[in-house]
């Protein structure tokens, strides 16, 4: 998580979908529109943006090790792989804002990186509850009802739109 937080890729929503090899991409936003699915999809997508690679890896760490919890024999096990996979993002709220505070809060840049990392992160949160509830829960009834990632969204949230926040505030000083 601490490497490459400067370098960018672009994210389209699902981390299993998005590739780390598009980094330094800036992306054609007309090449990359979807233009199919219902309205209340098209509404329920993530908007394709820039994300910081450690994002990406994170997520694509996280949904590893959801897999083994899904196939694991044993209910503990696959609890314990559950619990690993929440702590993933738990580090990740409590380091990159510390161990990248000077750049996220002084370069807009990386504000918006960081933002849109948070962002992502909690999209990425709701797939990520419904893509393995159902998967769990054969191994482990209470998994199946309990398991989830959702009370990360707000809290993702919170942390980007602050950072967001506080980066046009200073646009707007400065104009």
């Amino acid at each position: 998580v601490l490497s490459d937080y400067h370098n960018t890729m672009v994210a389209g929503g699902d981390a299993l979908d998005d590739e780390l090899s598009s980094a330094g991409d800036i992306g054609d936003s007309k090449a990359l529109l979807d233009q199919s699915g219902t309205f209340a999809m098209q509404k329920l997508k993530f908007e394709t943006c820039q994300v910081s690679l450690a994002a990406c890896r994170l997520l694509k760490l996280v949904h590893e090790v959801m897999k083994q919890a899904c196939s694991s024999a044993s209910a503990k096990v696959a609890n314990i792989l559950f619990q690993s996979a929440r702590d993933c993002l738990e580090i990740f709220l409590a380091i990159v804002p510390l161990r990248f505070s000077d750049v996220i809060n002084t370069v807009p840049r990386m504000g918006a990186v960081y933002y849109n990392d948070c962002l992502y992160i909690a999209h990425n949160s709701t797939l990520l509850t419904h893509r393995y509830r159902h998967e769990l829960g054969k191994v482990d009834e209470v998994l199946q009802h309990t398991a989830g990632f959702v009370d990360f969204i707000p809290r993702f949230r919170s942390t980007g739109d602050q950072v967001m926040t506080s980066h046009l505030e200073d646009q707007r000083v400065a104009l």
